[in-house]
């Protein structure tokens, strides 16, 4: 099911355009997933639609990074 939201999310968008963001620890009552097994399951969905490792460390830091202005 994350692999259609993240499979349009990344195609709509870029992954330029992309923030890895998560309301963890308020799902975990929902889904039984711990943070790093979410983190995990994001990446899985991002590298099964052939994303480089550069674009995935992207969504999950530099654009982040680059919004807020931290660097």
């Amino acid at each position: 099911m994350v692999q259609s939201y993240v499979g349009h999310c990344v195609g709509a968008f870029r992954p330029s355009r992309c923030l890895w963001g998560s309301d963890w620890p308020v799902s975990l009552h929902i889904n039984k997933t711990g943070l790093a097994k979410n983190i995990q399951i994001f990446k899985t969905a991002l590298k099964k639609l052939n994303l480089s490792q550069t674009e995935i460390d992207d969504i999950f830091t530099k654009n982040a990074k680059k919004v807020y202005q931290i660097e």
